[in-house]
C-alpha cells in the first residue's frame, strides 16, 4: 500500500476445559492488525477479550473450590523500529480491565539496542506492571483460620531491568555479559475467605505487623549477573566458561519506591558460581585406517 510494505490481520479463538473431569476454564478471543511500514517499522494492535471471565480450578489449593475471575479485555500497542539502524527501540503499552469489579492493571515495555560496533551491541530492557485490585490465595498466619480457604486482595507493581552486552573477538570467539534486576511489591488490602459455588464471603482475618501493615506484605528482589566466554576452536567443538552472581531477597516491609530497594540489595548474602563446559565434535573417520578412508572416498 502507500505506506506499508504488509498489512495483516487475524482473529483467533480458543476454548480450554480441564480433560478429567470435564471442567470449563475459559473461552478466549484474539484479534490483531499489524503492518511493516516502508521505513522497516513494525507495529501492530492486539486485543484480547474473555466474555465469560476465567474458572481457575487450582489457586484456592483445593480442588474443587473453583476462584473466579471476571469478564475482562485487554489492549495492547507494540512498536519495533529498524534494526539495521545503528540505534532502534522496541516497546509496548498495554492496558487490562477487569467488568464488574474494581479491578484492572497497565504496563509498559521498553527496548533501546545500540550497535556500538560491528563486533559489539548493547541492549537495554524495562518492564512496569501495575495491577490494583488482584487476588489470589494465602496462607493463613493465625490457627483459627487454619480451616478456611482465604484469598487476599492486593495491589502488585513489578519492575525489571535488564541490561545485555556481547563481544566478538572473531568469528570464533566471543563474550556476553547479562545484568537482570527483579522487583515485585505486593500491598494486602484486605481479605475473603472462599466458600461453595466460588463465592467470596467478608472476614475478620487480617494480621498486622507492629508498622500497621499486613504480614502478608511482600518485597522481592532478583539481582543477577553472568558473564559467558564461547571459544569455537574447531568447528563443531566449543569451550564455554561461565560465571554467575545472584542475589535473591524477601521482606515483609515495603519499599518507598522502586530505587530504595538498593539501598540493602547489595547487602544480602550472595550466591558466586564459576562452570567451564568443554564440548568436542569427534569424526570418527579419523580412526580409520588409510584403506578404509581412501574406499570411502571413492565412493563419494
Amino acid at each position: 500500500s502507500k505506506f506499508f510494505y504488509r498489512r495483516s490481520a487475524s482473529i483467533a479463538l480458543k476454548y480450554e476445559e480441564l480433560y478429567k473431569p470435564q471442567l470449563f476454564n475459559y473461552f478466549h478471543v484474539k484479534v490483531h492488525l499489524g503492518g511493516l511500514h516502508k521505513k522497516q517499522l513494525y507495529t501492530r494492535i492486539t486485543a484480547n477479550i474473555y466474555p465469560f471471565g476465567i474458572i481457575d480450578h487450582f489457586e484456592s489449593r483445593k480442588f474443587g473450590k473453583e476462584v473466579r475471575f471476571n469478564p475482562n479485555a485487554m489492549l495492547k500497542w507494540m512498536y519495533s523500529s529498524d534494526y539495521s539502524k545503528r540505534l532502534a527501540l522496541d516497546g509496548d503499552f498495554w492496558f487490562k480491565q477487569f467488568f464488574g469489579r474494581d479491578q484492572y492493571g497497565f504496563g509498559m515495555y521498553i527496548s533501546p539496542r545500540l550497535r556500538v560496533s560491528d563486533r559489539m551491541f548493547l541492549i537495554w530492557n524495562t518492564k512496569l506492571e501495575f495491577i490494583r485490585g488482584d487476588y489470589g490465595f494465602v496462607t493463613s498466619k493465625e490457627s483459627s483460620y487454619e480451616d478456611f480457604i482465604l484469598l487476599g486482595f492486593r495491589d502488585r507493581e513489578l519492575v525489571v531491568n535488564k541490561i545485555s552486552t556481547e563481544f566478538l573477538f572473531t568469528n570464533r570467539m566471543s563474550i556476553d555479559l547479562q545484568f537482570r534486576h527483579y522487583w515485585q511489591q505486593v500491598r494486602y488490602i484486605n481479605f475473603a475467605t472462599l466458600e461453595d459455588d466460588a463465592i467470596m464471603s467478608s472476614t475478620t482475618y487480617n494480621p498486622l505487623q507492629d508498622n500497621g501493615e499486613s504480614v502478608h506484605n511482600t518485597s522481592y528482589n532478583a539481582f543477577t549477573l553472568d558473564l559467558n566466554y564461547r571459544w569455537v576452536f574447531i568447528p563443531g567443538s566449543e569451550l564455554r566458561i561461565v560465571y554467575k552472581n545472584n542475589i535473591f531477597y524477601s521482606k515483609t516491609e515495603l519499599d518507598e519506591s522502586y530505587f530504595r530497594t538498593f539501598d540493602s540489595l547489595f547487602n544480602q548474602p550472595q550466591i558466586n558460581s564459576i562452570s567451564m563446559k568443554l564440548l568436542f565434535f569427534i569424526d570418527v573417520l579419523y580412526f580409520r585406517s588409510n584403506r578404509v578412508k581412501k574406499s570411502l572416498k571413492n565412493k563419494i
